[in-house]
C-alpha cells in the first residue's frame, strides 16, 4: 500500500501536477501517484529496493480493510517506526510479506533506512528551511524535497545543522515537513498548529 508525499515544488522528481495542499507545499496529484506505483516492478529484489528505503512514522488514518499491516520497529522510548520505499512522489510500506521475500530481519533493513537518510543528507542537496509567521509566531519550515524530514527525527543532529540546536519545539505533520517552533509560544500553540496541517492531509503522521 502506498502513501503520498508531500513535497517542495522544487522537489527532484518533478511533476506536472502538483496540488497546492500550504503556503510553498504541494503535493503530487493522483495521477502521478498512480503512475508511480504502477511502475515499480512488483518482484523488485532487495538490492534495489534498499537504495530507496527510508523510515516513515505511522500515519494517522487508518489503512483501508484487507490492506497488510505495515512492519513497526520500536527506537527510543515506545518510539514506533515503519519504513517505505520512496517512489518519488509517494512510498510503499514495507510489510511482513516483502521482508520475508528479501530474506531480511526487520531490524537490519531498519538499520539500512536510517543509513540511506544520513546519506540523502550528506549528498544531495536539500531545500533550504523558510522563515514563516503564523499569526503573530515565527516560525520555520523545513521540506527536504527528498521525503526525509519526519525521519530526521531520528537523526537529531542533521536537524540541529539545519533549524538550530537551541531548544525548540517540532513537529512533523507529514512525511517531508517539519515546522520549527519558539517555546515561548507554548505546547497548546504547537498542538494546535500541528492539527491545522495535519487536518488537511489524509496522509497526516500520528
Amino acid at each position: 500500500m502506498s502513501s503520498a508525499s508531500a513535497t517542495r515544488k522544487s522537489k527532484r522528481r518533478r511533476s506536472e501536477r502538483l496540488v497546492e495542499v500550504g503556503p510553498g507545499i504541494v503535493q503530487a496529484s493522483v495521477e502521478d501517484i498512480l503512475a508511480a506505483i504502477q511502475a515499480v516492478d512488483p518482484d523488485l529484489p532487495w538490492s534495489e529496493a534498499a537504495e530507496e528505503l527510508v523510515p516513515v512514522f505511522p500515519r494517522r488514518r487508518p489503512m483501508p480493510p484487507g490492506v497488510p499491516d505495515t512492519v513497526l520497529v520500536q527506537r527510543g522510548p515506545g518510539i514506533e517506526v515503519g519504513m517505505g520505499i520512496d517512489i518519488g512522489p509517494a512510498f510503499l510500506y514495507v510489510t511482513q510479506q516483502l521482508l520475508d521475500r528479501w530474506g531480511m530481519e526487520a531490524d537490519d533493513a531498519f538499520d539500512r533506512a536510517v543509513a540511506n537518510v544520513r546519506d540523502r543528507c550528506a549528498t544531495r542537496r536539500l531545500e533550504p528551511p523558510h522563515q514563516g509567521q503564523v499569526g503573530d509566531v515565527p516560525t520555520t519550515w523545513f521540506q527536504s524535497g527528498e521525503g526525509i524530514c519526519s525521519a530526521m527525527l531520528l537523526i537529531p543532529d542533521e536537524i540541529g545543522s539545519r533549524l538550530g540546536r537551541h531548544a525548540q519545539y517540532l513537529i512533523a505533520p507529514m512525511r517531508d515537513l517539519l515546522v520549527s517552533i519558539p517555546l515561548e509560544a507554548g505546547l497548546g500553540y504547537a498542538t494546535w498548529l500541528r492539527e491545522a496541517i495535519a487536518e488537511d492531509d489524509p496522509n497526516c503522521l500520528d
